[in-house]
């Protein structure tokens, strides 16, 4: 009898956690955040020495990976995302996966030179369940910020798969299909499509202490598996600048135990170049930054 009742009771959550993790969890995995596990699998899939260019979207709109592929005769793989993730959350995914010869170029958000938040429930969008991504950021340091953050993702989650059922749920206006063989987001973007007044201003990168000592101890990790680490730095919105550079990159320079291999005035654009945020390159944009970094890495 107790086996039975046991056996039912087995079988009763086994329906529920199928019911979980095939209907009710894989919300968002055709959208512009999965595009992430994506990313990593690329990471994973080649050991060859590779440039990996880590940021936000400033990385993910702001380079063609092709062309600097092509300069810099390496294999490069683009793993930008979104700067609500924070630059720690990137590193630490891949920190486990770095290879001799590999090149990291961090190019963080103007913010994220101080933050170092990490908003959880939008990681639950970019993983969901994707095992290897879920496995190598609990690894990286970020369980228990996952786990706290799953019953809101969940909730959210529930919600859209009811209003799927109800033919209502609006979906992302960007997808991970959208992301080239690099990592680039390649939809076509030829003109800028926002006004002067909704682009993001520059902020003063200067280091917290947290990131300082972040950033220090990851390139030791890298140096440990034969990588190496540069800082480049995100595009600058030349009408946007009212800041004096020259003492930013000093400080920078000064903060950092590995090479700025960027000066923060070779990255001032106008405004043309940018495509619907002050972050966001367009067609050209990415272009003109792609050449930039090439020109930075020969001289290394």
């Amino acid at each position: 009898m107790a086996t039975k009742f046991l056996l039912k009771c087995l079988i009763f959550f086994a329906v529920i956690a199928a019911f979980i993790f095939v209907l009710v969890m894989p919300q968002y995995d055709t959208e512009y955040m999965a595009a992430l596990g994506d990313k990593f699998a690329l990471v994973r899939a080649d050991t060859q020495p590779k440039i990996l260019l880590v940021g936000g979207s400033n990385v993910a709109f702001g380079f063609d990976s092709a062309l600097l592929e092509e300069k810099t005769q390496m294999r490069v793989v683009n793993f930008g995302v979104h700067a609500a993730l924070g630059q720690p959350f990137h590193a630490d995914i891949i920190k486990n996966q770095l290879n001799p010869g590999d090149i990291v170029i961090l190019a963080p958000e103007y913010y994220d030179y101080t933050s170092d938040d990490c908003d959880y429930v939008l990681a639950w969008l970019s993983m969901e369940r994707d095992a290897p991504l879920f496995l190598a950021a609990a690894k990286g340091g970020h369980l228990g910020g996952l786990l706290s953050a799953f019953p809101t993702y969940f909730q959210r989650a529930a919600g859209r798969f009811v209003d799927r059922l109800r033919g209502v749920a609006e979906p992302d206006e960007r997808t991970r299909y959208e992301f080239d063989a690099h990592g680039d987001y390649a939809a076509p973007r030829p003109e800028r499509i926002v006004e002067m007044g909704e682009s993001s201003s520059f902020n003063s990168p200067l280091l917290s202490e947290y990131l300082r000592n972040y950033w220090n101890n990851f390139n030791e990790v890298a140096h440990k598996k034969g990588a190496t680490v540069y800082m480049s730095c995100p595009p600058i919105v030349a009408e946007a600048l009212s800041v004096e550079l020259k003492p930013l990159q000093e400080q920078l320079e000064k903060d950092l135990g590995f090479p700025v291999i960027s000066q923060l005035a070779d990255y001032v654009y106008p405004f043309d170049f940018f495509y619907d945020t002050g972050f966001h390159l367009n067609d050209e944009g990415r272009i003109i930054r792609s050449l930039q970094l090439a020109e930075d890495l020969s001289t290394r």
